[in-house]
């Protein structure tokens, strides 16, 4: 459920703080301005959920919908800003103790896992609500990627990463925020109305 997903992403969005702040850098800014955007997102969806009490909102569960896909443009340019130093080489190498990069390639993992977990939960259900769930854990699962990319990179390549996360964070923000466009510029005239959410 997202309500159950909203305090695990608040303890990963910490763990990511911490690290952050024990040995900072532009690539895991990045990835803690993204994780503050999918909380704020999948919070806003809980919150509409809770308010429906069994009584579908349309119009709410539409606005809701919009405001994800605003969220996931916002924290999607500023994962790929932060990425742009790092793939120009004008920032340093992130470099990790290889047991760091092994913790952080087993969460990074085992995140990924969920965000998936979580597509595939709600890829039946064609409400608005669970559709703005489905693409909140689609741009996470990508990010994820570029995480976990780094962990295994610092793993076997002498604890550092370099320009190919750079890059590739910012072909994955630019994805992120095409799916936020996506999700602002959807005609939503025939969409379901909003039931129960999973994912």
């Amino acid at each position: 459920m997202a309500a159950l997903a909203v305090p695990w992403h608040l303890m990963l969005t910490a763990w990511k703080g911490a690290l952050w702040a024990v040995q900072p850098s532009w690539f895991m800014a990045g990835n803690v301005a993204f994780a503050l955007g999918l909380i704020v997102a999948k919070t806003m969806v809980v919150v509409a959920h809770r308010r429906e009490a069994g009584q579908p909102d349309h119009g709410a569960a539409q606005a809701t919908y919009r405001r994800v896909g605003a969220v996931l443009i916002a924290s999607s340019a500023l994962y790929m800003a932060m990425s742009v130093p790092l793939m120009l080489g004008s920032a340093d190498a992130v470099h990790y103790d290889e047991r760091v990069a092994i913790g952080i390639a087993t969460v990074t993992f085992t995140e990924l896992g969920i965000a998936v977990g979580g597509i595939i939960a709600s890829r039946r259900r064609r409400d608005l609500l669970s559709e703005a769930l489905k693409l909140s854990n689609l741009a996470a699962a990508l990010v994820l990627v570029v995480l976990t990319q780094s962990a295994l990179l610092a793993a076997t390549d002498g604890g550092s990463t370099g320009t190919a996360n750079g890059g590739l964070g910012v072909l994955v923000g630019g994805a992120g925020i095409a799916i936020g466009i996506h999700a602002l510029r959807r005609p939503l005239a025939d969409a379901g109305a909003p039931t129960l959410v999973h994912g």
